[in-house]
């Protein structure tokens, strides 16, 4: 935290354009001093701050949305605040209240309520009890089968904020392009471990790159069979607005749970959430617990007269091989930083990490397919 109060700590834009915090208040018509200011995390794509205003209890969240970062920052924040104007009205008490916002070519900013500090992911990591982690683990779900009816009830306006632009769609050819891009990179990890590769070249290889170090080791043939088994089923599922990224750390809890972080938000099979949420490695759930929170959401959105439970089922395993696919990519690009900049301690948990991912996605896999795999996946 800071004493600074007249700029924003760590900011990572060179643009002298930024809005200054006091000014930023006048964008949501606040004649107040800015007492304190605390970035959050230092790995998001998007800087986020907490902001302290004189005279009043709870901090304020501002979120920043930066083209150096991301070239499609407009449409991110346009479809971020979109979203989120429209679950404050069908959704209201359990999203973060938006209180603002600007876009200019230099920025885009969103300002909104601060529901907590207390994420699913961190009181995970003080519960022991099998049972309580259960309990709460159900609570998620729970609040997750709430949240798709809400969106489902308004498909047609959601449907329209999602794909208002071409980003996050979940598509065969997106489904299949960060499959390969996921083996690369933790291809690309196994050789930076192995003194092939030196870190700083790894970070230089670019995403066609990556996909040809892919299909070069796995063969096209494991690729067609990803496709026809795995993304082909998840395409073919009703559609579903989702969060597309419902991990515990975006479930916030202070008298009652709050979701957050919609800038990913698309159209796809309710299993992705699902999948994400209780497939993550930090639920540490036994496949029995697991089973019954599937099973669980299942009841609680009466799915039988849309698929049977065993369609259902091999639907979430599919989900849960793409999403620990995606995150075992996600952390081997990590790994390969990590070792760039000699952070060993962050390099360890990055690998174990990786590993978690990995068993995730292959146990997915051996519950649909068995031991029919056409390639070995690489191990970490």
């Amino acid at each position: 935290m800071t004493n600074n109060t007249t700029s924003w700590p760590d900011f990572p834009s060179l643009t002298s354009a930024i809005l200054s915090p006091h000014s930023l208040l006048s964008l949501i018509n606040k004649d107040s001093q800015v007492s304190k200011i605390q970035k959050m995390g230092t790995t998001t794509r998007n800087p986020v701050y907490r902001m302290w205003v004189q005279d009043e209890s709870c901090p304020i969240i501002v979120k920043w949305f930066l083209p150096e970062f991301d070239p499609f920052y407009r449409n991110r924040y346009r479809r971020e605040e979109k979203i989120l104007w429209l679950l404050n009205q069908w959704f209201s008490n359990r999203v973060p209240e938006l209180y603002g916002g600007a876009v200019t070519n230099d920025f885009a900013v969103l300002i909104e309520q601060d529901v907590g500090t207390k994420s699913l992911d961190c009181m995970l990591n003080t519960i022991t009890d099998k049972t309580h982690k259960f309990d709460i683990s159900s609570q998620g779900v729970e609040f997750l089968a709430d949240f798709h009816r809400v969106c489902q009830k308004h498909y047609t306006v959601f449907y329209r904020v999602c794909y208002s632009t071409n980003l996050d769609r979940l598509t065969l050819k997106t489904y299949l392009r960060r499959a390969k891009i996921a083996i690369g990179r933790l291809l690309l990890l196994n050789k930076v471990l192995e003194k092939k590769f030196t870190a700083n070249q790894a970070i230089k290889v670019n995403i066609a790159q990556l996909e040809t170090i892919a299909i070069d080791e796995l063969g096209d043939k494991f690729f067609e069979w990803y496709t026809a088994n795995v993304i082909a089923p998840l395409i073919r599922t009703p559609r579903q607005i989702v969060h597309n990224s419902f991990s515990p750390f975006h479930l916030i809890w202070s008298d009652h749970w709050s979701l957050i972080d919609f800038e990913t938000m698309s159209v796809g099979a309710t299993q992705i959430d699902l999948a994400e949420f209780v497939g993550s490695p930090k639920l540490t759930l036994s496949n029995e617990y697991q089973y019954l929170l599937i099973e669980k959401y299942y009841k609680l959105r009466d799915y039988s007269h849309q698929s049977l439970w065993s369609e259902f089922l091999k639907n979430y395993y599919n989900a849960l091989a793409t999403r620990s696919l995606d995150y075992l990519g996600t952390t081997a690009f990590l790994g390969v930083r990590y070792i760039s900049q000699q952070q060993d301690d962050k390099v360890r948990l990055n690998l174990e990490r990786a590993r978690q991912y990995r068993s995730r996605m292959i146990e997915a896999l051996k519950n649909n397919y068995g031991n029919n795999l056409p390639s070995d996946i690489p191990h970490v």
